[in-house]
C-alpha cells in the first residue's frame, strides 16, 4: 500500500479494548493491543496516502449466525447493533479518513 501511495487497513475489535469488562479481562488485553495498535498506525501514515482505522464493536450483531442463536429464545437482553450501520461507518472511514476510530456499543 505504501508503494502504491494509497489503500484502507480497517480492523474491527471488541468494547472490552475501551471499556472495563472483568468477564473479558483476558480478551481485553488483545483487544486493547489491536485498537492501540490501528490507532498508532492511523497517526504513523498520516500524509502518506494509506490509512488505517478501527471499528470497536460492543454488542450483538443482528442478522448473523450469532444473532440467531443468541435470540432463538427472545430478544437479545441488552440491544442490538445493525451491520448496516456498522458497514456505512466503515466506508466513511474509508472515505473520510477523518478519526482512527468508530465505536459501536449497545450499552451506555
Amino acid at each position: 500500500m505504501l508503494d502504491r501511495g494509497h489503500g484502507t487497513f480497517l480492523i474491527a475489535g471488541g468494547l472490552s479494548a475501551v471499556r472495563p469488562m472483568p468477564m473479558l479481562g483476558p480478551v481485553a488485553v488483545l483487544s486493547a493491543a489491536l485498537r492501540n495498535y490501528a490507532v498508532t498506525l492511523n497517526a504513523t501514515l498520516a500524509d502518506t496516502g494509506v490509512y488505517a482505522g478501527a471499528r470497536t464493536i460492543g454488542g450483538l450483531i443482528e442478522r448473523g449466525d450469532i444473532h440467531t442463536r443468541q435470540t432463538s429464545g427472545g430478544p437479545a437482553p441488552f440491544g442490538t447493533l445493525n451491520p448496516d450501520h456498522i458497514a456505512d461507518a466503515a466506508w466513511d472511514l474509508h472515505t473520510k479518513r477523518d478519526r482512527a476510530e468508530e465505536i459501536f456499543s449497545v450499552f451506555a
